[in-house]
């Protein structure tokens, strides 16, 4: 895939060929004075973002003259030592001059090519470059440099360069504008959320009267609870069904709406195991492994026994399932540090919750579902701007 004013052949050369790569370094920890700078220092964990214009760690002056180095903006920093190699590839583009420490190499392009179509090189190559990644021998990955620079090559015209890198460039800037919008919209939900449950937000009904006052209830006075279970992994006929089941893994820590189904069951591993089938809605609530996380089911699933179901509740289900996910965020929250594994089944039945009535209930939920499926449109957003960088980048590169 090229574009189209575009049709001289690519010069084969090898990375050496096109970059200087240099080795950074830690000043010593043990002087305060080399630390809090006004020099951004760079290590495998501020390289998460493709574009670096700051960090959490700092360093003076003398903390670079005394075993760190100095990289100008516009250059580029490669992961070349670190557990995250086993994962990720991470490359990143200065925007300001930065410091490095000896887990990371500079590379700076000379006049063959630029920083931003290397950059897009290198992310384009990221399955040969995991292929690459060795042992250190104590967990950790690593590169050896001389296969680094030895890496074939191909460059076009620096005008065939630049467009490319420009149009990736544009895609990662829409990408970071989205994660923020992604980002603003679940700060804004939160917010909201804790307002409403801590009664500083007030709801009114349509007349713009005060909705009656919210009165303390029990858990298992409002619903049914059941548990659930696993069929036997070692018949493999219980696991050929067209019936979900669902582990605490398939839920999500903060998205009540997000049930991961791939396992599909039979009748007969419902009959044969403790497992069993919940008609919708339903709320799902982990209290063992994965504690914490709620979700709502709006089909007829099974779960493990990693759950406490809640089913027949004489209220808006939804509303209770925010409520709910606010409520055992805490609760798991108070076990950590401890030796309590999990949170007992009684313990959530005889739970007392402050409820709305009914009328309200429904306005919450419809303003909360609201926000989410805003939160999950601007995912979708996302999702296609990441696959259509994908499809670029390995397109792009020949």
């Amino acid at each position: 895939m090229r574009f189209q004013e575009f049709e001289e052949h690519w010069e084969e050369l090898i990375l050496n060929d096109a970059v200087l790569m240099s080795s950074g370094g830690t000043p010593s920890m043990q002087r305060p004075e080399y630390w809090g700078g006004n020099i951004p220092f760079i290590s495998a964990s501020s390289m998460h973002d493709t574009v670096i214009s700051n960090s959490h760690q700092y360093i003076t002056i003398e903390g670079l003259k005394s075993g760190s180095k100095l990289i100008k903006k516009g250059n580029l920093l490669l992961l070349v030592r670190g557990s995250m190699l086993w994962k990720q590839i991470p490359i990143c583009y200065n925007k300001v001059d930065v410091a490095f420490n000896q887990d990371v190499k500079g590379i700076v392009a000379n006049d063959k090519t630029t920083s931003l179509f290397l950059l897009y090189w290198f992310k384009s190559k990221e399955a040969i470059l995991k292929d690459m990644v060795t042992s250190t021998g104590i967990g950790a990955g690593k590169f050896d440099s001389n296969s680094l620079l030895s890496l074939s090559l191909l460059l076009p015209n620096k005008s065939e360069q630049s467009k490319i890198s420009k149009t990736l460039w544009l895609i990662d800037e829409r990408i970071q504008t989205q994660n923020k919008i992604i980002e603003e919209l679940n700060v804004l939900k939160a917010a909201v959320t804790k307002r409403i449950f801590s009664g500083k937000l007030k709801f009114t009904d349509n007349r713009g009267n005060d909705f009656p006052k919210w009165e303390w209830k029990k858990l298992e006075d409002i619903g049914e609870f059941s548990g659930g279970g696993t069929p036997a992994s070692s018949n493999s006929s219980f696991w050929s069904g067209n019936i979900p089941w669902i582990s605490s893994s398939d839920l999500s820590e903060n998205d009540i709406h997000s049930i991961n189904i791939t396992r599909f069951i039979t009748e007969s591993a419902i009959i044969n195991s403790a497992t069993k089938l919940f008609a919708a809605p339903v709320i799902l609530i982990v209290s063992r492994v994965g504690v914490g996380k709620v979700a709502y089911s709006e089909k007829n699933l099974c779960t493990s026994q990693d759950f406490l179901n809640m089913h027949k509740f004489s209220c808006n289900g939804l509303f209770l399932t925010y409520l709910l996910s606010i409520e055992m965020k805490k609760a798991a929250s108070s076990t950590q540090g401890t030796s309590i594994k999990g949170i007992s089944s009684m313990e959530i039945k005889l739970k007392h919750i402050f409820l709305p009535c009914i009328a309200e209930q429904n306005k919450i939920a419809d303003f909360l579902d609201t926000l989410d499926k805003k939160v999950d449109a601007e995912s979708r957003v996302l999702q296609k701007l990441i696959l259509q960088k994908q499809y670029l980048l390995q397109h792009l590169f020949i």
